[in-house]
């Protein structure tokens, strides 16, 4: 009975110090509740979204059913992203309350972007009647978290307090983050020729003879030279491989302007790529065009029959092989639906490949020092 009477004093002890500890807990701790409490239930309200720094502004805005960056020309905005970073915003949570004091926003980074030297991201979140959904200060991240997620600095725009919060939080105010950069993709192996043509100048052909191929040839090597090492000519097969912009812009800008530099290359199974260079208020800017050649079909040679012991080739429901004629159709739709409405700068290294001049694919012919004419008597 001591025991037990024992038991029960304790408890009540530990309960009442428990009590009080929690009586007593500082005020600047917050139960770790929602930052926008109500923002997953109004994602669909949302019509605009703006990341801005001191550098530079992201707009996005919702257009009909697809979001663009409406400060690149509208250019369709990567769904994903957007949806993700809502989400992200939507489940961000407070974990406590830090300085109220303006002097020390600086050092949390979650003072104005226009202040001078901030680093601070300023979103604002507008509904259709251009009503604010959601606007924050976002600062520095915390690093100093063993949970391993990711905890910001961060300030309601109109509150002196500033908060740490927990959630991902991380958000580019660079447009071109925000769009799928990619244009077009052909592999080497698919292309059969090009052709690069400039006014006054003598014009770049190089070609490969089969699929199987691994270098390209140079067309129209006039005498006392010779085409340059192989990997430098055939190089200029891969233009249309793995090719990504570092900005857009409407094509309006190059209406009427006749291009300075047109590539044109040809694949095996029919795909024709053309390719146009302009220089636009000091920047080089490029135009694509797809088309289908059923020629180039017609003229590329049948592969070896191999043996082989792979199912056979699937059938289509009126007992025909699949019409690869079709298939690069679809893909001229699909390619031209991307690109016709936009020009694009393209790297530096992927503008030097459409912009090659024939005189870099050339060289003299070196004299054989050992040849009959120059060798001295033995």
């Amino acid at each position: 009975m001591r025991n037990l009477l024992f038991f029960i004093i304790t408890l009540a002890v530990v309960v009442t110090a428990w009590k009080a500890s929690q009586t007593s807990a500082p005020s600047t701790e917050i139960d770790a509740q929602l930052l926008y409490p109500s923002l997953n239930e109004r994602i669909n309200e949302i019509r605009r979204f703006s990341i801005s720094t001191a550098k530079s502004k992201t707009q996005l805005e919702l257009k009909g059913s697809e979001w663009v960056v409406a400060n690149r020309d509208s250019y369709p905005a990567n769904f994903s992203a957007v949806k993700s970073t809502l989400l992200h915003l939507a489940a961000t949570r407070i974990v406590e309350e830090k300085t109220s004091d303006p002097a020390n926003y600086a050092t949390l980074g979650v003072n104005q972007p226009d202040d001078d030297g901030s680093e601070s991201v300023l979103i604002e979140i507008r509904d259709a009647a251009d009503a604010i959904v959601a606007s924050l200060i976002i600062g520095k991240e915390r690093t100093a978290n063993s949970l391993n997620i990711p905890n910001y600095f961060a300030r309601y725009p109109n509150d002196a307090t500033a908060l740490l919060v927990q959630g991902d939080l991380k958000m580019s105010d660079d447009p071109i983050k925000w769009m799928d950069t990619s244009v077009v993709n052909v592999s080497t192996e698919r292309v059969q020729s090009v052709t690069i043509e400039r006014p006054g100048e003598t014009v770049v052909q190089l070609s490969k003879a089969a699929l199987s191929d691994n270098f390209f040839e140079l067309a129209g090597i006039p005498d006392g030279f010779t085409a340059a090492p192989r990997a430098t000519v055939s190089s200029v097969g891969a233009v249309l491989l793995g090719v990504r912009f570092q900005d857009v812009m409407t094509s309006d800008i190059v209406s009427g302007l006749t291009p300075n530099v047109s590539a044109t290359v040809r694949t095996f199974d029919g795909l024709v790529a053309t390719i146009e260079l302009f220089d636009v208020n000091e920047r080089r800017v490029s135009r694509f065009h797809f088309s289908f050649d059923q020629h180039l079909v017609a003229a590329t040679p049948a592969p070896a029959p191999e043996s082989s012991t792979e199912e056979p080739d699937p059938i289509d429901e009126k007992g025909s092989k699949p019409d690869a004629k079709q298939s690069v159709e679809d893909e001229v739709e699909t390619l031209n639906g991307a690109v016709e409405k936009w020009v694009y700068v393209l790297p530096d290294y992927k503008t030097r490949l459409i912009d090659k001049r024939f005189d870099e694919l050339i060289k003299p012919v070196e004299e054989n020092k050992d040849s009959p004419e120059t060798a001295e008597p033995k």
